[in-house]
């Protein structure tokens, strides 16, 4: 932070970590987006968050005296870009270090679910999995070789058919590559809007894979892993 006489709205520093989709910074472009309900105060790092009285910079982060720390859990593969600048109300120049650690995740579980090759604006059955009474949180991935590190790239969906419900399930519907997701009672509560919580639907799960967009002649691809409370299906 700079020292000198501080403006009416302080010194801050605003910071984009940008997904690999897009350059724009907001709320689909990058992976900590501005808060809605906070305005864009929600997208600088001030004083206030560095001396504790307002943590109000980019979440989910965490702010010590001379630094703040932000951890990309489930990074995609492609370019990420990273900006910070001075709010234009700053009384002052500043300065910054970015520092960008990163570790290497461990291979993901074996066997596979399912794999196969999709053409175009086709959907394929992928496989279906056994949930059972006790069964706390499912874990999917479905990758494929044209992600965002390529040029055209393809957008696979997966659609997970839960036992009594028509529509498959939202999550695995995105520009995401890989498409990776959990399903557990917490977060099925909050999609159906539902008191009290809702528990996994027990029964057979259906999945479907999906070539929304393929450039491909001869199809994608694709390889898919499932997981039940971690153990490979």
């Amino acid at each position: 932070m700079c020292e000198g006489p501080t403006p009416f709205f302080g010194n801050e520093l605003q910071l984009a970590i940008h997904s690999v989709k897009t350059s724009t910074a907001g709320p689909s472009g990058q992976y900590y987006g501005l808060n809605p309900n906070e305005g864009f105060e929600h997208a600088f790092i001030g004083q206030s968050d560095l001396d504790g009285s307002n943590v109000s910079g980019v979440l989910p982060g965490v702010c010590d005296i001379d630094w703040c720390s932000f951890d990309l859990p489930t990074p995609e593969p492609g370019l990420l870009r990273i900006s910070v600048s001075g709010a234009t109300t700053n009384g002052c120049d500043m300065s910054t270090d970015v520092e960008i650690p990163s570790f290497t995740a461990g291979p993901l579980p074996i066997p596979l679910l399912n794999t196969g090759t999709v053409l175009d604006l086709d959907t394929m059955f992928a496989g279906s999995i056994v949930v059972n009474s006790g069964d706390a949180e499912i874990a999917f991935e479905l990758s494929w070789d044209s992600n965002w590190t390529h040029y055209l790239g393809d957008d696979m969906e997966l659609l997970v058919f839960m036992p009594g419900y028509p529509a498959p399930l939202p999550f695995g519907l995105t520009l995401n590559a890989p498409e990776k997701f959990i399903i557990n009672s917490e977060i099925l509560t909050a999609l159906l809007g539902a008191h009290p919580p809702v528990p996994l639907p027990t029964g057979t799960w259906t999945l479907y894979v999906q070539g929304f967009e393929v450039n491909e002649e001869l199809g994608e691809f694709w390889e898919l892993w499932a997981t039940i409370d971690g153990v490979p299906q």
